[in-house]
């Protein structure tokens, strides 16, 4: 209990020193979050939010290596800090999407080649489909697209304060993890949901992709050792996001845009032009993430129909919030 509360309050003092200094440390590395037509705070803000998580996660590393330094372990911080790096250098320049694609897709195949815990070898499912589905020669490219997926509608969400980081606690706290690995990213994530409410701290790019891989690695990892969460309830997990993602994707593209250029289209823009109200929005985001969550772990319902229910709430919600909008 002692190590828990310890771990704790590292947890909390980290990220206490990272926000008190983030104004300096943003200066120092020119990473402030500037506004622009996109945005909807109106002052610039230290987006040093990955700064705090990279410091958790080796903290993390460092304290699991007390029972034992295991190769496998450095080289997955060694590729998150990478990574975390790739989001900073996005930070400071703003890199083409393509190129952090690219890369990122390069440092999930060679985590994977060390490491095939990362690896999605069959599907297995709840109850969406009778038998399992061997991947067999697509693994590796399935796998490196869930990931990219995932990332991707992860950064799409981060654009109303609290949001990502509201939704990153709760897929963190699903997993069947380390409890002191919980308890410091846990406990650091609402210090930083605290602090992004405020408009205090963001993300930044850095932070978005940060988290973003490591949940998604962190999932990838517990459903091949406990399959606590199988397949369908997976999907189901990051399935408004991901709704989101595709429809942004094609509405783009007919749009005659690029499919990864900024705008004030996604749902949580909507949503706050809807209610007029981030607060409100962010509430109701997590809900319609949570609700269909809390159906797949607590009922027996099948998937097929919590998946059909989600999409066809998302689509008429978003539906309606667009002709509401078009007649005002």
């Amino acid at each position: 209990m002692i190590f828990y509360f310890i771990l704790f309050t590292i947890s909390l003092g980290v990220s206490y020193l990272v926000v008190i200094y983030s104004n300096l440390i943003s200066k120092k590395l020119n990473i402030f979050d500037l506004p622009n037509e996109n945005s909807i705070h109106k002052f610039p803000t230290p987006k040093t939010g990955g700064i705090i998580i990279i410091l958790i996660i080796l903290i993390d590393f460092l304290t699991s290596s007390l029972n034992g330094f295991e190769f496998l372990n450095l080289l997955e911080f060694l590729i998150i800090f990478i990574i975390f790096i790739i989001g900073l250098i996005d930070d400071i320049t703003d890199l083409k999407p393509i190129i952090r694609i690219v890369l990122l897709s390069v440092l999930s195949v060679i985590l994977i080649t060390f490491n095939e815990i990362f690896l999605i070898s069959d599907l297995n499912f709840k109850n969406f489909y009778n038998s399992n589905i061997s991947l067999n020669n697509f693994n590796m490219i399935f796998t490196v697209f869930c990931i990219i997926v995932f990332c991707n509608s992860f950064n799409f969400v981060d654009g109303i304060n609290g949001l990502a980081i509201s939704l990153g606690i709760l897929w963190i706290f699903l997993l069947p993890i380390d409890l002191g690995e919980k308890i410091l990213v846990c406990a650091s994530l609402f210090f930083i949901l605290i602090n992004n409410i405020k408009n205090k701290i963001f993300l930044g790019n850095s932070g978005s992709l940060v988290l973003s891989f490591y949940i998604a690695i962190k999932f990838i990892e517990n459903y091949n050792k406990n399959e606590f969460l199988l397949a369908d309830q997976i999907l189901i997990c990051f399935l408004i996001p991901g709704l989101d993602l595709i429809r942004l994707f094609f509405e783009r593209i007919s749009n005659k845009k690029s499919p990864f250029s900024g705008d004030l289209n996604h749902l949580h823009h909507l949503m706050i032009k809807f209610f007029s109200s981030a607060n409100k929005s962010l509430v109701f985001y997590f809900l319609i993430v949570l609700i269909p969550i809390v159906f797949s772990v607590l009922t027996e319902i099948k998937s097929l129909y919590i998946i059909l229910m989600t999409v066809i709430f998302y689509l008429g919600f978003v539906t309606l919030i667009k002709k509401n909008l078009k007649n005002l």
